[in-house]
């Protein structure tokens, strides 16, 4: 029984490892949508600024100073969606790992939960048995009680023999007989 409340103790820890993973996946699933939506949004806005390409957009400006406010844009653009888009790789590759480990768990808690089972089986066994043994005990008890009684009535009887040797004996005298001389004697003139 030491076995399945340790057993019993590993499921429970593992039930809980189990609701932590999945709400860390929750967690990282929300944020996988809020990066997918932020990805869009650059994309979309990507593509807008694609419609005028980085050149046209230098040849037509007049001053270097918007030249260079232009190009810096564009710099702080890409490196934002960069920063965007290896956000987004570490979350799915969190993902991944968080649905590897929530997989391993469930293997595990799925073979705790069958070692369990099989404990409770051995020990249903165990009590089968072990009533069946009380059941045969409790038989031969109850055999061996009739027995004592059936033989206490037998010596109730045998207490009464003590008692029938002080009758007289009418065949013959033997040693001991409690008989008085003159019936003896009157039984012995006979023969």
């Amino acid at each position: 029984q030491a076995a399945m409340a340790d057993n019993e103790r590993a499921i429970s820890a593992s039930g809980e490892e189990l609701a932590g993973l999945q709400q860390q996946r929750t967690v990282l699933e929300q944020a996988r949508a809020t990066q997918q939506t932020h990805i869009a949004l650059e994309l979309k806005t990507a593509w807008q600024l694609g419609q005028q390409s980085q050149l046209r957009v230098l040849l037509n400006q007049e001053s270097p100073h918007t030249v260079a406010r232009v190009l810096a844009y564009y710099r702080y653009f890409f490196q934002a969606r960069n920063k965007l888009v290896e956000g987004y790789r570490e979350t799915l590759r969190q993902l991944q790992e968080l649905e590897q480990r929530i997989a391993d768990t469930l293997e595990q808690l799925a073979g705790q939960q069958a070692t369990l089972q099989e404990q409770q089986l051995q020990l249903e066994k165990t009590q089968a048995s072990r009533e069946q043994a009380v059941a045969q005990l409790s038989q031969g008890i109850d055999t061996k009680a009739e027995q004592l009684k059936q033989m206490q009535k037998m010596g109730g009887m045998a207490g009464m023999m003590p008692g029938l040797q002080g009758l007289p004996n009418f065949m013959g005298g033997k040693k001991g007989s409690t008989a008085t001389p003159s019936i003896k004697s009157k039984f012995k003139k006979r023969k």
